[in-house]
């Protein structure tokens, strides 16, 4: 190619090149006919869909130059990252719009105009985010990086489901549709929206159904690249966010790592690093962490340990051989924080890019990870069983809705059937907020016309939680 083009053109063929590694069968062995050491290809696509095979295969470590060995499980998995993630989001949207006869751009149900009210910080949050996955994508593509451009596109759906769409979901139930609850509903349409556009190269089928789904005229590949719109950029609120859902998985670590059920309701959680952050979202993070109080953890000392790991790349370069001597002071514990952000040890001032300061958890009951620190109230007394027991009960309603492929706005009858102090001193605390959470009324008895039921056991006793059609 470049004898030719250097003699026909005086030019050279191209610009960049993308080289990949060699795909090797589940034996090691280069892929070949011969062999066939390889997974039927079609029976793949027959399967999993052509976007999964695509996904698998550009997310691998092969479009970087390694060799890797091929597995159809990449396939499956590719599915379970991408596609179930953003077609359970996209159908929750769509129900509840549907349901509540909402159209985007202003409009709403028939007869009832209306505007979206100003979006709220989650709103907002989730139109930067949006922004900043073009940004990415744009990025990568750039550096003919496909796996990165595909981690940005995981991150963003994975991001969307589990967190924006969870923390809207309650003001989407609510009953009718004020300017609030619409300002929430065109929120999710256009990050829906544009992240079809965007994700149009590189899952074109799924992105298709996405912006059909949507009511987006013609086909998505016909569609313009998003435009730039810095307007809705917020870096710092989109920081707070991330920060946010740190805090969150740190909480869930201590949780796992003491055999606390997150479903489990607790106390109090006491967290340092958030800043400001922790007083505008106090309410977030009592729902988030399931607990009753938010506090600050003022004695981040009695908490948790401070580490610091150097740089020794920069220090090195400017200390020379006296950077044994501070890192064996690091290494004792003997070394101060200055107000100014640096750090003093062995007579050494460290500036705050030539180190990184870490936390160590004392106890099960907390977690660190960079500058946050999370310490949950472990004790869980009656009250909190029995709401903990009206969760789990609720989670098990929950699956048997799935299970008989009810609607979200099907009512239906609970029945509770077997003996329980526990579950009937529950139901005396928590009978009308499972009846709301279930769209259901309760009955403390087995149902004949059940259409799913499950056995749930709880303490010594054995209950069975069954559903029926409510009569209209």
């Amino acid at each position: 190619m470049h004898v030719l083009s250097t003699a026909l053109f005086d030019a050279p063929p191209f610009r960049h090149a993308v080289c990949h590694g060699v795909l090797l069968g589940e034996d090691g062995r280069k892929m070949s006919k011969r062999l066939r050491n390889y997974p039927d290809p079609m029976a793949l696509v027959a399967e999993h869909g052509s976007d999964a095979l695509r996904a698998a295969l550009l997310m691998s470590g092969a479009v970087s130059g390694s060799d890797i060995r091929f597995l159809g499980a990449s396939v499956k998995d590719a599915v379970r990252r991408l596609h179930l993630p953003l077609w359970n989001a996209l159908h929750l949207y769509t129900a509840y719009a549907l349901g509540d006869g909402f159209a985007p751009g202003g409009g709403g149900e028939p007869g009832r105009p209306g505007r979206p009210g100003r979006p709220g910080r989650l709103e907002r949050a989730l139109a930067s985010e949006t922004e900043l996955l073009r940004v990415e994508v744009e990025a990568a593509m750039a550096d003919y990086d496909f796996a990165r451009a595909y981690g940005a596109l995981e991150d963003f759906i994975t991001t969307l489901s589990t967190w924006y769409l969870r923390l809207l979901k309650p003001a989407l139930w609510r009953p009718g549709l004020d300017a609030a609850k619409r300002a929430s509903y065109e929120a999710l349409h256009g990050a829906l929206a544009q992240l079809a556009r965007v994700a149009a190269p590189f899952l074109p089928f799924l992105a298709e159904e996405v912006h059909a789904a949507l009511g987006g005229p013609g086909s998505v590949h016909l569609e313009d690249w998003p435009a730039p719109r810095d307007e809705l950029r917020d870096d710092a609120l989109v920081a707070e966010m991330r920060r946010l859902r740190d805090v969150v998985r740190i909480a869930r670590r201590v949780r796992e790592q003491a055999g606390v059920k997150h479903r489990q309701p607790l106390r109090r959680a006491r967290i340092a690093g958030l800043g400001a952050a922790l007083a505008a979202n106090r309410a977030l993070l009592e729902a988030e962490l399931n607990v009753k109080a938010v506090d600050e953890l003022d004695d981040v000392a009695g908490a948790v340990r401070t580490e610091l790991v150097l740089d020794y790349a920069r220090l090195g370069k400017r200390l020379r051989d006296r950077v044994k001597l501070v890192a064996a002071a690091v290494k004792r514990g003997e070394f101060r924080e200055l107000p100014d952000g640096r750090f003093e040890a062995a007579g050494e001032l460290l500036e705050a890019d030539e180190v990184t300061r870490r936390f160590v958890a004392h106890g099960a009951a907390v977690a660190a990870e960079g500058g946050l620190v999370v310490a949950l109230d472990l004790a869980v007394d009656d009250a909190l069983a029995r709401e903990g027991l009206a969760r789990e009960l609720n989670r098990t309603v929950q699956d048997l809705r799935k299970q008989a492929r009810l609607g979200y706005t099907d009512r239906i009858v609970i029945g509770l059937a077997g003996a329980s102090p526990a579950v009937d001193a529950m139901l005396a605390d928590h009978a009308a907020w499972l009846a709301e959470q279930g769209t259901a009324t309760l009955t403390r008895a087995a149902l004949a016309d059940r259409i799913a039921s499950a056995m749930v056991e709880v303490g010594d006793a054995t209950v069975e939680v069954s559903l029926a059609r409510a009569q209209v």
